[in-house]
C-alpha cells in the first residue's frame, strides 16, 4: 500500500484510522498481559500485528522506531497476571466493551465468532483472559457457535485456549453432539481427534447414533485422541468472565482503611450488601481466619460454593498488601472445606465445574421444601434461596408423581444409577406422618440434611 494511491482527503481519513489503531494497540499493551498460548496462535496474532504495523509505517515512515518498540512490547508480554482490566476496542468504527453482553447474553467472543471475523480477532479477546466456556442465556458457548457454523479453524483455536471440548450447552448438547446434528462432519472428526466424548448424551438421553446412524457408524471408528478435560481439571485454570472482581466480606471485622487500600491496589470492587441472596455479582468471599482453613456452614459460604466463587480467609487481604502481591489464588489462603467437612473437594470442584461451563449441581431438578419452618440456623427463605442458587427449580406445591417429568436426565446424575432419572425431589425439614416419602425412579424424598451434605461436597449421592 502506498500513500500515493490516495486522494488528499483519503489520506487524512486513513491517518485518522491509523491513529485510532495505534492508540488501540498501545492501550491493549498497557492494560493486559498475554496468557500462555500455543506457538501457532502466537504466530497468528503476531502476523496480525505486523500487517497493521506495515500499514502504519507506510503512512508514518518517520515513526518506524516507535512502531517496532510497540511490536516488541506486544510479543514479550506473555506472562499471565490476574485481575487485569480489559480495554475497549473498536468494532465497526465504534468503541466496544469486550465484556459487555447483549440482550441474548452473548459476549463479544460469541459475536466475533458468529460474524465470521478473522481468527486473530478471537485470539485477541481470548488473550484478555476471557473465559472460552462462558455461556449466553441459552447455554451456548463460543465453541458451540464455531461448531454450528462449521468453522474448524475456530474450533482448533478454542481448544488451544483451554476450552472444555465437552461443555454442555442448551439441553446439554456438547460441541460434538451439535456437529453431528448440524451435519458438520469435518468438525466432528476434528473434535474426536481432540478427545471429545463419543458417548455424550443430551438432556433426554439421546446419543450420537440416534442423530445419524449411517454417518455415525463411520465417525465412531475414528480413533479418539486424548481428552483435554483431565488436564483442565488438574491445572485448575482461572478464567475471568468479566473485567472486574467483586469482593464481599462475610462476618469479618477488618479496618475500613485496609479494605480501601486493598480494593484500590488490586482493582476490586466492594459489595457491601447482598440483595435477596443474589451472589451473581460476587467473585470472592472473605471469611474469618480459622485454624484449619474452614468456613462456617452458613448461607454466604454455601452460596459461594453454589456459584463457584473463591472463598478466602481474611489473612489474604492483609498479606497481599504486605507482600504487594495478590494472594487470592494461593492455597495458603483458600478455604479447604466447611466446619462439617474440613477436608473435602467441594469448593474446588465447584470452581472448576463453573469455569468449565458445567451446569450447577442441581440443574435439571425441581425441588419442593416441605415444612413451614427452617432448619438449624437456616430460615425457610434461606433454604429456598439455596435451592435456587444451586440451580434447581423451586416448586411451591407438593409435586404429584404423574405430573413430574420421567424423561429427563439431570447433568450431575448421569453417572449415578440411583439418581439417573430423578427430575423431582422433595426435601423435608420436619418429619411428619402425613408426608409421603417417595422413592420412585423420577421422584424421591430426602431430609434437608441430605441436600446440605451434597452441596458441601458438590456431588449428588
Amino acid at each position: 500500500m502506498s500513500t500515493k494511491s490516495y486522494e488528499n482527503k483519503d489520506v487524512e481519513q486513513a491517518k485518522t484510522r491509523v491513529s485510532k489503531e495505534n492508540n488501540l494497540i498501545e492501550s491493549e499493551l498497557s492494560a493486559t498481559s498475554m496468557n500462555a498460548t500455543t506457538s501457532k496462535h502466537r504466530s497468528t496474532i503476531d502476523d496480525a500485528i505486523d500487517s497493521v504495523m506495515d500499514w502504519v509505517k507506510e503512512l508514518n515512515e518517520n515513526d518506524e522506531e516507535k512502531h517496532e518498540s510497540v511490536k516488541k512490547k506486544k510479543k514479550e508480554s506473555y506472562s499471565y497476571q490476574p485481575n487485569i482490566s480489559v480495554p475497549k476496542y473498536y468494532q465497526d468504527g465504534c468503541e466496544v466493551d469486550a465484556f459487555r453482553r447483549n440482550c441474548r447474553g452473548e459476549t463479544q467472543l460469541h459475536i466475533t465468532c458468529t460474524k465470521g471475523l478473522e481468527l486473530y480477532a478471537g485470539v485477541l479477546l481470548l488473550e484478555y483472559v476471557m473465559n472460552p466456556n462462558i455461556k449466553d442465556n441459552a447455554g451456548w458457548t463460543p465453541l458451540h457457535e464455531a461448531v454450528r457454523l462449521g468453522r474448524v479453524d475456530w474450533v482448533e483455536m478454542f481448544v488451544d485456549y483451554h476450552a472444555n471440548i465437552d461443555v454442555p450447552g442448551y439441553e446439554y448438547e456438547t460441541p460434538l453432539y451439535l456437529a453431528v446434528k448440524c451435519g458438520h462432519f469435518d468438525v466432528a472428526e476434528e473434535l474426536i481427534y481432540y478427545g471429545a466424548d463419543k458417548n455424550c448424551i443430551n438432556k433426554y438421553g439421546e446419543n450420537l447414533e440416534s442423530l445419524n446412524p449411517e454417518k455415525w457408524s463411520e465417525l465412531s471408528k475414528i480413533p479418539s485422541g486424548e481428552s483435554t478435560l483431565p488436564m483442565l481439571i488438574n491445572s485448575e485454570h482461572g478464567f475471568c468472565s468479566r473485567d472486574t472482581n467483586y469482593l464481599y466480606f462475610s462476618n469479618v471485622s477488618i479496618d475500613k482503611t485496609v479494605v480501601k487500600q486493598f480494593i484500590s491496589r488490586f482493582r476490586f470492587k466492594l459489595v457491601e450488601h447482598i440483595v435477596n441472596g443474589d451472589f451473581s455479582k460476587v467473585t470472592h468471599i472473605i471469611v474469618p481466619e480459622t485454624e484449619n482453613q474452614t468456613c462456617d456452614v452458613n448461607f454466604d459460604c454455601l452460596s459461594g460454593i453454589a456459584n463457584g466463587l473463591f472463598i478466602n480467609t481474611v489473612k489474604c487481604v492483609t498479606d497481599s498488601l504486605q507482600k504487594d502481591k495478590l494472594c487470592m489464588d494461593d492455597k495458603t489462603y483458600l478455604v479447604k472445606g466447611t466446619t462439617r467437612f474440613p477436608i473435602c473437594a467441594g469448593l474446588r470442584n465447584s470452581r472448576i465445574s463453573i469455569s468449565l461451563g458445567f451446569p450447577k449441581l442441581f440443574d435439571g431438578i425441581s425441588i419442593h421444601i416441605s415444612g413451614d419452618k427452617g432448619w438449624e440456623q437456616f430460615s425457610l427463605q434461606q433454604l429456598k434461596q439455596l435451592v435456587v442458587n444451586f440451580g434447581a427449580q423451586l416448586l411451591t406445591r407438593m409435586p404429584k408423581p404423574h405430573t413430574c417429568p420421567t424423561n429427563i436426565i439431570p447433568f450431575h446424575c448421569r453417572n449415578n444409577k440411583d439418581m439417573y432419572r430423578v427430575s423431582t425431589i422433595v426435601l423435608y425439614t420436619t418429619d411428619s406422618d402425613r408426608l409421603v416419602k417417595y422413592n420412585l425412579e423420577h421422584l424421591k424424598t430426602f431430609h434437608i440434611s441430605w441436600f446440605m451434605d451434597n452441596v458441601q461436597n458438590y456431588r449428588i449421592e
